[in-house]
């Protein structure tokens, strides 16, 4: 699958080209020694030891077929006709043979399924109560999963000759464990085809069919179905004996999804067909990060909270999760032609807005200066969502309470599917123990398990957060360490930390500028105000308020060198028709007569078409530079900076601020919040 620009996945792209276009089933030529080492392509070296007829060692012993797990048959690779004359008969196992034999395998394990009844012309065939007639019947097998790196072995038009969907999807081998993102290809292409075919099976293979194959296969049941690691494997077990044989690929398992290994683990021995090699043979060659995705991050290590994390996505899961972003927020629209994160923007607090905390009830939150993500978070995945609609991929789990009634397979319910978290990544820096942690902060909440949230009252999806999200998690992590259920997951490997950001009534305004803001172990850099009875508004929100310390206020440029005027700072107008200005056109716009000054030894040339973020020097009379925005592809629109513009002219000063809201508190709407009223309000839980 193709996935945005990306040199890690120039590999797997290419050696998916040479498969549909490659050598189609040609074997090296029959000769040995050096020569015919030196002949082979560099994708058949990876892909595993070859004999001199470039038929994988161990491969005519190899059982061809395992029974079914899940909806997989796993095999090895058939092999196309041209390496028949190198092979005995008894032993050769080509495409014909490999769905002959994976429908006999679904036969004796009386794999069958539930299939409307069909007469010849292929109508439905409905009973004497004119319903449709149900039969059982063997599933059909329309996909091959090729998990080698090669394309020598056969030629995929075979498949496809004879209905069956190809999809080559290239994995590491010798030395290296699959890329974590080969396994999202994988869940996403058995997520397309079981949309197209429900009852639908598919034949996966590497080489061998137990390494590759099984890593995959046990993944998809981690992610899919939320099997432990021990159950997935032993699951693999039982359906292609001995299992993986390879130990290190059991331990990057047990690793990357965050699993304790434990003590005493059955790993599986090494199978008769495999002599000469150890099942430890290639760990030492093992790279952390090539080939292996991204290990454990050192604690120690200083991190960002721009930092790129987790892993890329292909192009069709990306649009796939594009669409059901914008559908949550904006509703289904089949006829959508525009792509954009529809997350809800604040406007700069100034003389002219501020009213708006007269009009309706408002509490208030620290500003964070952090990163802006949305979290989907599906069944098989946590997916992090940045202002560029980039998507990627990390290894979380989320579940949901356990509800009464609900059959408990331990202190929590199943995984959250298509939640939507709107928040911020930002670097807590723990100066005494010289670490620092990521965390997300969620401050508002989308969709909840494919329920719409948006027209809810914010008050109402803040409590969400914390009842269906974050406590779920809390729950199990207290049952897991404490001994009370034995689950040997470990929430500290996660990718960052998670937390409800939290609101107050606006009387708590003066403690958060005073006392809670300098004791943040993250920057912050002034205060947002929420409109407690909102709907989540896409886009610019009017009633959505931000206030920045005077030094902090600051506009998203895009910086560009001009040959003769030198280095001009740029702005988006992305207003039309009548909201457009006179003598303006959409575009790119040069803010005239504005000048940036870098910091002493900062080159700008490193910033030429790229976004900066600046803040204003009232006595310079000049754009100061903060910092590159790496998570923005455009800059601010000339609406949101006259909006800051007029926030700068302002100048609201913290103490004029907070008299402001000691004003607006002795309105009656503001009573349970003071606790004028009976009922005074309570801190959300």
């Amino acid at each position: 699958m193709k996935r945005a620009a990306d040199g890690a996945a120039a590999g797997e792209e290419e050696a998916k080209r040479l498969a549909m276009e490659g050598h189609q089933g040609r074997p090296v030529p029959p000769v040995g020694g050096a020569a015919a080492e030196e002949e082979r392509p560099a994708e058949d070296k990876q892909d595993d030891e070859l004999d001199d007829f470039g038929i994988p060692r161990g491969w005519r012993e190899c059982p061809c077929v395992g029974r079914p797990v899940d909806r997989f048959v796993p095999m090895k690779v058939p092999l196309g006709a041209r390496f028949d004359a190198h092979i005995v008969p008894e032993q050769r196992f080509n495409i014909d043979a490999a769905l002959e034999e994976a429908h006999a395998a679904l036969v004796k394990a009386n794999y069958l399924v539930d299939v409307d009844e069909r007469d010849a012309a292929g109508r439905q065939v409905l009973d004497e109560n004119g319903r449709p007639k149900r039969v059982r019947m063997v599933p059909p097998i329309a996909l091959v999963i090729d998990l080698t790196r090669s394309s020598r072995y056969y030629d995929p038009q075979n498949w496809l000759d004879r209905g069956v969907k190809y999809v080559k999807i290239p994995c590491q081998g010798r030395g290296q464990v699959p890329q974590p993102e080969a396994v999202t290809d994988l869940v996403f292409e058995m997520f397309q085809y079981l949309q197209e075919c429900p009852t639908g099976v598919a034949l996966i293979h590497c080489t061998h069919g137990f390494n590759r194959t099984g890593y995959m296969i046990a993944s998809y049941l981690a992610r899919v179905h939320g099997k432990s690691m021990p159950r997935a494997l032993e699951m693999f077990t039982k359906a292609r004996p001995p299992g993986i044989y390879k130990h290190y690929y059991i331990r990057h398992l047990f690793r990357y999804y965050h699993e304790r290994l434990p003590s005493g683990f059955p790993f599986p021995a090494q199978p008769p067909w495999k002599a000469g090699d150890s099942p430890e043979h290639e760990e030492d060659e093992e790279v952390e990060g090539s080939g292996s995705g991204p290990g454990p991050e050192d604690p120690h290590a200083e991190k960002h909270h721009d930092d790129v994390i987790g892993e890329q996505v292909n192009l069709p899961e990306e649009a796939f999760l594009r669409g059901r972003v914008m559908d949550a927020i904006l509703g289904p629209d089949p006829y959508r032609n525009r792509v954009w994160l529809p997350g809800s923007q604040p406007v700069s607090l100034d003389a002219s807005n501020k009213t708006l905390l007269e009009e309706r009830p408002y509490w208030v939150t620290w500003k964070a200066d952090g990163t802006r993500y949305m979290l989907v978070l599906m069944r098989w995945g946590t997916y992090l969502i940045d202002r560029k609609f980039a998507i990627r991929r990390v290894q979380m789990r989320w579940p949901t309470p356990l509800k009464p009634g609900q059959q408990a397979k331990g202190p929590v319910g199943p995984p959250h599917h298509l939640t939507i978290l709107d928040g911020e990544m930002v670097v807590d820096e723990n100066m005494a123990e010289d670490r620092w942690d990521r965390r997300f902060l969620a401050y508002d909440m989308v969709m909840c398990n494919g329920h719409s949230l948006v027209d809810r009252p914010w008050m109402e999806r803040f409590k969400l957060i914390e009842s269906e999200v974050i406590k779920p998690r809390n729950v199990e992590k207290h049952k897991i360490q404490t001994g009370q259920w034995q689950y040997h997951y470990q929430y500290d490997k996660e990718a960052f930390h998670v937390r409800r950001k939290e609101f107050w009534p606006l009387t708590k305004a003066d403690s958060l500028i005073e006392k809670f803001i300098p004791q943040l172990s993250h920057e912050a850099d002034g205060l947002i105000f929420q409109a407690t009875q909102d709907p989540y508004v896409p886009g610019t929100c009017n009633e959505l308020l931000k206030w920045k310390f005077a030094h902090m206020n600051s506009v998203d440029f895009r910086l560009r060198r001009h040959p003769q005027r030198g280095w001009m700072l740029e702005l988006l107008e992305t207003r039309r028709g009548k909201a457009l200005p006179d003598g303006k056109k959409p575009g790119y716009h040069e803010l005239e007569g504005a000048r940036v000054e870098f910091p002493e030894g900062q080159d700008p040339e490193l910033y030429d078409l790229r976004i900066i973020e600046c803040s204003w020097d009232p006595v310079k009379q000049v754009w100061l530079f903060m910092r590159e925005r790496k998570d923005k592809e455009m800059p601010n629109a000339t609406h949101v900076f006259e909006s800051v513009q007029r926030s700068i002219e302002d100048n609201i000063k913290e103490d004029e601020l907070l008299a402001y809201i000691q004003q607006v508190l002795q309105l009656p709407l503001y009573d349970r919040d003071t606790g004028r009223a009976q009922g005074a309000a309570q801190l959300p839980q």
